[in-house]
């Protein structure tokens, strides 16, 4: 489940790629020109001595920013890509990530959602770990946040409410074998009376 996931996500960040590379922004007049300071090198399009159009941002240590830009800030949308191997292809708004888009993290997590402020936030987010698990539901403050479900690569899972990043509220927790077991969590731990009753129960050894 978790590869479908993935290999649907690489799906959208190839069309959103190709997408911030097309992008056209109202008003360009076609005038391209390189700038070079020692923080970074500019190539693209300007207007009114502006970075105004598509353009291509390389910064000194190795990283790059393609895509849209207006008035002298990236809008719209566009890659990010930083020295360490993360990348980001979606909406940007004032140099940030904000909006629609998906994150390829250097370490092999993978974040297929929305954006405030280069924070993880909003409804219906999808993030891909390394080792195969994955996390959908909301998000707030990069963290798992509101209602969601977590599987686990062992087969595990957790369907319910997160407050930052810690189930906390009602829920069920599904084990390897198969067994279901609903009740309350506060900050990551079953609260003390609130366990329910396991949907399989192993039968007794009497």
């Amino acid at each position: 489940m978790a590869n479908a996931a993935a290999a649907s996500t690489h799906s959208r960040l190839l069309t959103l790629r190709a997408k911030a590379l097309d992008t056209d922004v109202p008003g360009v007049q076609k005038r391209r020109g390189v700038f070079t300071n020692k923080f970074f090198t500019y190539e693209g399009e300007w207007l009114h001595g502006k970075r105004h159009g598509l353009g291509k941002l390389k910064f000194a240590d190795g990283g790059f920013f393609e895509g849209s830009f207006v008035n002298g800030e990236i809008n719209g949308l566009g890659q990010r890509v930083w020295a360490n191997g993360d990348s980001y292809s979606g909406s940007f708004r004032m140099g940030e990530r904000h909006g629609p888009g998906i994150m390829l993290y250097g370490f092999g997590d993978c974040y297929d959602g929305f954006w405030v402020r280069n924070a993880r936030q909003g409804r219906r987010g999808t993030l891909v770990y390394a080792d195969g698990s994955q996390y959908v539901g909301d998000f707030r403050g990069n963290k798992m946040d509101g209602y969601g479900m977590l599987q686990r690569c062992d087969g595990s899972t957790h369907a319910g409410t997160w407050k930052a990043g810690l189930q906390d509220g009602p829920g069920a927790a599904t084990a390897p074998d198969g067994t279901v077991t609903a009740g309350v969590w506060r900050r990551g731990e079953m609260a003390p009376g609130d366990v329910g009753e396991p949907a399989a129960v192993a039968p007794s050894a009497s």
